[in-house]
């Protein structure tokens, strides 16, 4: 029989042919059709075909939408042949959806803050530790900017717009969450909402960080990379980008600062299956698969796989930073918010109100 495979990024493509070519090999009587959008397009397709009841049989998900299509009776539950306890609980978890498994995950990333060693010797500061604490982080931000601003050099430089990279880990640092585990409201008002807010408004007032508009002109990935900042807080998967900077062997990557609790918003894409496969079988073999060690290692030259084990170790081994940050943020993996039908609503009054908010247009309380 035949089926399509749906996905948005062309990185993964080489990693993907290979998955798809093994699984064939083993399966000579499937054929895979790949089927590539690019993001900005991927789920209004997606949209359009679970309207028209014409969905892949295989595509990939993210947990923001994962509601919207489950509860629509769109999607097949996952295999339940999968040893689930191989992926990091708080990513299998964001994948249910009234006590059923939706989704298995395919790769990851957790966040990290990455730094320059060169800048922070210049500054004289320590380069940071496990356990370093929010307060550690805005000092050496600060005694950056304040011994190298006059050569252009800031504290840090992230995209203040995501808040994904921001403020929804130091709001989870703070003990709080950005909308509650039941769906019902949001934790923006409470101690902890204004105190993870409160941290990158801080950053900003005290020209640790580029000023919003700053942020907008230049991508903070650029101020990092061109040696125009200290700290850089970012996605594992960005140490492709960093590998093969200019910069890099000044480059590497260390835990988040803790605040009143440690959490890190590690997360995943996940491969769903339709519920309205014509091939339902096939689609179940090819899922499967997809979560072995073998399929997962041919991804590990372009990714992180979820799966944990000699994949992940793969992985790792790419780079000369500090990868096991990242490993280790699986420990302490949190959603600061659940899957929601609506969350692109709730998102876009969020970002009409952060930027006054974060350049001092408004206080945080407000």
């Amino acid at each position: 029989g035949k089926i399509t495979y749906s996905f948005w990024n062309r990185a993964q493509l080489p990693g993907i042919r290979q998955e798809v070519a093994e699984f064939e090999r083993l399966h000579p009587k499937v054929s895979v059709t790949l089927d590539l959008t690019p993001f900005g397009t991927y789920f209004t397709k997606l949209q359009t075909q679970g309207q028209s009841g014409n969905l892949p049989d295989v595509f990939w998900m993210n947990n923001d939408n994962l509601e919207l299509y489950a509860s629509n009776g769109l999607l097949a539950e996952s295999p339940t042949s999968i040893d689930y306890t191989k992926f990091t609980k708080a990513v299998v978890d964001s994948y249910q959806y009234k006590g059923k498994q939706y989704g298995v995950p395919s790769f990851q990333s957790a966040l990290g803050v990455w730094y320059n060693k060169s800048i922070l010797q210049k500054a004289g500061v320590e380069t940071p530790k496990a356990g370093w604490t929010w307060s550690d982080f805005q000092n050496a931000a600060k005694t950056v900017h304040d011994k190298l601003g006059s050569q252009g050099i800031y504290g840090e430089a992230t995209d203040l717009s995501d808040g994904a990279a921001t403020y929804y880990p130091t709001i989870m640092q703070a003990g709080g969450y950005v909308v509650s585990p039941d769906g019902n409201k949001s934790g923006y008002d409470s101690a902890a909402g204004i105190a993870g807010l409160q941290f990158w408004r801080d950053l900003i007032a005290n020209g640790s960080s580029p000023s919003l508009a700053q942020l907008s002109d230049t991508a903070d990935i650029d101020w990092f990379t061109s040696g125009k900042a200290a700290f850089f807080w970012g996605i594992s998967s960005y140490a492709d980008t960093m590998n093969s900077s200019d910069i890099a062997s000044d480059i590497n990557v260390a835990p988040l600062p803790v605040g009143k609790v440690a959490a890190n918003p590690v997360g995943a894409l996940a491969n769903e299956i339709s519920a309205k496969s014509k091939n339902p079988a096939a689609a179940k073999a090819f899922v499967e698969f997809l979560a072995t060690e073998k399929a997962q290692g041919l991804l590990s030259s372009y990714t992180w796989p979820a799966l944990s084990g000699a994949a992940q170790q793969q992985w790792q081994d790419k780079y000369p930073f500090d990868m096991q940050v990242f490993i280790d943020a699986q420990k302490i993996a949190k959603q600061p918010y659940p899957n929601l039908p609506n969350t692109t609503e709730w998102q876009q009054a969020e970002q009409s109100l952060m930027p006054d908010l974060l350049n001092g247009t408004s206080s945080v309380e407000s």
